[in-house]
């Protein structure tokens, strides 16, 4: 009986590495997005980009849907009236938009077109002022030997030079803290060309320029979109110790976290954290999970595009504001504050500018839908002091 049952075991266990070697050499359906072509239409007005979708797996694809969206540069994308149009040239179109799936061989390309229309020539100028580039989201869904997977890819567009506008807004210089308004800070972002344009006309000597910690994040790269993020085990049960207001609540944010600095660290900070509640301490998690945990933000905490994004605290803050000073001149700080009075400084070029810069208690730094990212701190400290 023995011997029998250890046949079967060992059968049932060969066919399921049978299985696992079949699937492994049959391979699967792999789509990635290709750009070839973006050209300006400028009556009537639209942007069409021409892309091409291949499959670069073993196995054919059935792609079942796909659309594409502008990528949000703030607040004035909600006032503009943008349809966009995904089709191909050798499959039949269909003017209402519909996406009619398709098959998609192995190693075959197709040619795919994306029509950006808007209302009118003004609205035109007013998506691309502002901008040196646009960004268009593409989503392509599909499946072949596998569950249906879901392809996110992001192409950015060169605006011509001729079509680009400066930004309209002049801020007030006998305001004591003086928002500036920027284009959207954008993953490569160079900060320092952002200040020097933006900020340092307005900037004398003695101010302080106070820069967004997620901007100063988004630049250097360290935001995640959501779908890309692959929680593990412990980062799917460890987040039912957060709150639902803390960020960590999230798998995704928390699987990050736990990237960052370890497994061990964080349940050893959420042991000491829960150990501080009994005692009615406050933040001793984030004591021992340190300041790359306090500072990731997870979804909807920053702007368009970025609220679908976990964002991670910048990295090596304090390189960031020396160089900037030594570039521009001018002291800077890095801080996270927030719409409940707390401001936390992440770096400064000088320790006699932290009691001015914590003077921010209302946050009128507006790194979301009002894209100020910036700050200036006006006649802040002493010129016989520098």
């Amino acid at each position: 009986m023995i011997y029998f049952l250890f046949i079967l075991l060992s059968t049932i266990a060969l066919f399921f590495v049978f299985l696992e070697i079949l699937s492994k050499i049959n391979g699967d359906c792999k789509i990635i997005l290709l750009k070839k072509n973006f050209k300006f239409i400028s009556d009537p007005p639209s942007l069409n980009l021409e892309i091409t979708i291949s499959n670069q797996g073993k196995q054919q694809a059935i792609v079942v849907d796909g659309f594409a969206r502008i990528v949000p540069e703030g607040d004035k994308f909600k006032k503009v009236k943008i349809s966009t149009l995904l089709k191909s040239k050798v499959l039949p179109v269909r003017e209402d938009g519909y996406f009619e799936a398709f098959i998609l061989k192995a190693k075959e390309e197709l040619p795919l077109e994306i029509s950006i229309s808007l209302d009118s020539s003004q609205e035109l100028s007013l998506l691309i002022s502002e901008a040196s580039i646009i960004e268009v989201e593409i989503f392509i869904k599909y499946y072949g030997r596998s569950l249906i997977k879901n392809h996110r890819q992001v192409f950015s567009i060169d605006i011509p030079t001729n079509l680009q506008k400066v930004l309209p807004a002049t801020p007030n210089k006998n305001k004591r803290v003086i928002p500036i308004k920027t284009p959207l800070i954008r993953p490569g972002t160079n900060l320092i060309d952002i200040i020097r344009k933006y900020a340092m006309p307005f900037t004398e000597p003695q101010d302080i320029v106070v820069i967004a910690e997620t901007a100063v994040a988004i630049s250097q790269g360290r935001c995640y979109y959501v779908d890309e993020i692959k929680p593990g085990y412990w980062a799917v049960k460890l987040c039912h110790f957060f709150s639902p207001q803390s960020s960590l609540s999230s798998p995704y944010s928390l699987h990050l976290a736990i990237r960052e600095v370890g497994l061990l660290r964080i349940i050893l900070a959420i042991f000491i954290g829960g150990c501080g509640k009994i005692f009615k301490r406050a933040g001793d998690f984030y004591r021992v999970a340190g300041r790359a945990v306090a500072t990731i933000d997870d979804l909807t905490g920053t702007l368009p595009p970025y609220d679908k994004y976990v964002v991670l605290g910048p990295y090596k803050s304090k390189q960031v504001v020396n160089k900037i000073k030594n570039t521009l001149g001018v002291d800077v700080a890095i801080v996270d504050a927030n719409d409940i009075g707390k401001v936390d400084i992440l770096a400064t070029t000088s320790p006699r500018i932290k009691e001015f810069v914590e003077d921010l208690k209302t946050n009128p730094q507006g790194n979301a839908n009002e894209q100020t990212p910036i700050l200036i701190l006006k006649n802040l400290i002493a010129k016989e002091d520098l």
